[in-house]
């Protein structure tokens, strides 16, 4: 058959690819995570909440010039720290020129820490296991859902993987070394882990001192440490992250600390903060959407990682998955991608085991069900045309597009496995992802009724220049669509004899009668919008009118 045929020169291509020189294989690693994950970026509308907040902090940074404190609107936003204001600010500047409302500036940074971290998610794979083992281990992560989420998003997680990763593999020679580490090593991470700590606090420190704490109790004897010169290293990680710490502690005092460390850390450790509380046990439940489709060879690659489990590259990967895995399980507060500085060790140790279990051959059984979790790609991909027809909104040319790339890419990935082929499958993996952004973001993003400040933001002023105001919808995607820091919830910052107002149906009576009793006189100017507050999580009416100042004596 000609795609079999096919499927087999592309698996001696790829095995090529993996036994040349390493920069060859980052090279197309680099090639290949690029065209999978830069697509979208510049059309999906700003996503409520957080990466609104961040952009639009990050916005008001570049705008401002002020690189310490970190402002949202007229407020201040210190739930996270410095470094991601840093990254997007310093994108925006770069290349948005003059016009720094678009939204690809602030999600750039993170999609190059997307690809980085699965180049660097290669590299750690080279020092623990070999080229062929390794270059799957960067396949698998770079197709995984929540990293071409995260890829998309204006946030910090993509850019704390990269630093994590980093360290981790600073930490995975020192682990397998003889003699300390090299100074350009060292700095790398002592600097890595420094950056985590400005992008998400201690979360980076958190992932790196478990492994390394696992580690030593395992082998009873932490004076491998010393091969990272732990002197130096402290000096470099202060010289990186204290001069913020001390500059924002200066300007805002102990409101920083207040916020950052208490209610949002510790907050979230000790109850499930904004509705996202969970048992433990979810994210073992959800690792078959979030790490797919690398999950579909989970099941085969269970047995040859735990008969290799006393191998102390195997024993770091472990070490790097388990504690903290355990660690957010009982953390209260659960977002999907919480976990994700744990899949680069995860997918490198499916990477082993899939290489060991088509070595030794599997049976029917494995292949149904590897093949049964590749199907669910279709299932994925149906759900977003079924929640835009609950709204009347059929398919569109992108998702019919992205559709059939993944049913493709689904039944490429059946047809390699039943060939017992090992790179083959794993190439359609980042494909796949590809395919499921393509009917989840691409699609989405065109259906009206879920950016109603796209919306907004697009409407003709009645007013001409006057003022705009939206009561009962503040989601910070209004702030960032109209570039108006200065968005409240009410009229009262109103001047002028003509403003647009815009009314959400649950604070329709109140503010009527607000804005009456200031001598506003309120006149429709256009129909109703029906839509979804992802905010929130619930349907919205908002109706647009004219307020005009009442004529006096």
């Amino acid at each position: 058959m000609p795609l079999q045929q096919t499927l087999h020169r592309l698996d001696r291509a790829l095995a090529r690819i993996a036994d040349a020189s390493p920069l060859v294989a980052l090279f197309v690693l680099a090639l290949l995570m690029f065209a999978v994950l830069a697509p979208l970026q510049a059309t999906i509308p700003p996503i409520d909440r957080d990466e609104v907040l961040f952009a639009q902090a990050s916005r008001q940074m570049a705008e401002s010039g002020d690189w310490v404190d970190i402002r949202f609107g007229e407020g201040v936003r210190y739930k996270k720290p410095v470094g991601i204001y840093w990254l997007q600010s310093l994108s925006a500047r770069v290349f948005g020129g003059a016009d720094l409302g678009q939204m690809w500036l602030y999600r750039l940074p993170s999609l190059v820490a997307a690809i980085g971290a699965v180049l660097a998610t290669y590299a750690v794979g080279l020092t623990l296991l070999d080229r062929r083992r390794a270059f799957m281990g960067a396949l698998l992560l770079g197709g995984t859902l929540v990293l071409a989420g995260e890829a998309r998003l204006a946030k910090t997680d993509a850019s704390l993987l990269f630093s994590i990763v980093l360290a981790q593999w600073a930490l995975a020679r020192a682990w397998l070394g003889e003699s300390r580490l090299g100074w350009p090593i060292v700095a790398l991470f002592a600097g890595a882990l420094g950056a985590s700590m400005l992008i998400k606090g201690p979360i980076g420190l958190m992932v790196v001192g478990l492994t390394a704490a696992a580690l030593s109790l395992l082998a009873r004897d932490a004076r491998w440490l010393a091969r990272l010169r732990p002197v130096p290293s402290l000096v470099i990680f202060a010289a990186v992250v204290l001069p913020w710490y001390i500059a924002i502690t200066i300007t805002a005092g102990s409101a920083f600390w207040d916020e950052a460390l208490g209610r949002d850390l510790l907050g979230k450790v000790a109850s499930g903060q904004e509705s996202h509380g969970a048992p433990p046990g979810t994210y073992l439940a959800t690792l078959w959407l979030t790490f797919w489709p690398a999950a579909i060879l989970l099941p085969a690659a269970f047995m040859p990682v735990w008969r290799a489990r006393v191998d102390p590259a195997i024993l770091f990967l472990l070490a790097w998955v388990v504690p903290t895995w355990i660690v957010f399980e009982l953390v209260a507060t659960k977002l999907v991608h919480y976990v994700m500085p744990t899949y680069p060790a995860l997918a490198l140790l499916v990477a082993f085991g899939w290489d060991a279990r088509v070595r030794a051959g599997f049976g029917p059984v494995w292949l149904g069900v590897m093949t049964a979790f590749a199907a669910l790609g279709l299932v994925y991909a149906s759900i977003p045309l079924v929640l835009s027809m609950t709204v009347n909104i059929g398919g569109s040319l992108i998702y019919y597009s992205g559709f059939l790339l993944v049913a493709f890419s689904a039944y490429a990935v059946f047809a390699a496995l039943r060939a017992r082929l090992a790179l083959a499958p794993l190439v359609f993996f980042p494909v796949l992802g590809l395919g499921i952004a393509l009917t989840l973001f691409g699609h989405l993003s065109r259906v009206d009724y879920l950016w109603p400040a796209q919306t907004i933001a697009a409407a003709e002023n009645p007013c001409g220049d006057g003022p705009v105001r939206v009561v009962g919808f503040t989601e910070p995607s209004l702030v960032f669509a109209s570039g108006d820091w200065a968005i409240d919830d009410g009229p009262g910052t109103l001047t002028g004899p003509c403003a647009s107002i815009w009314i959400e149906g649950r604070a329709e009576e109140a503010a009527q009668q607000t804005l009456n009793d200031a001598g506003w006189v309120l006149a429709p100017s256009g129909g109703a919008i029906t839509a979804m507050d992802l905010g929130k999580g619930r349907e919205i009416t908002l109706t647009p009118y004219v307020a005009r100042r009442e004529a006096t004596e």
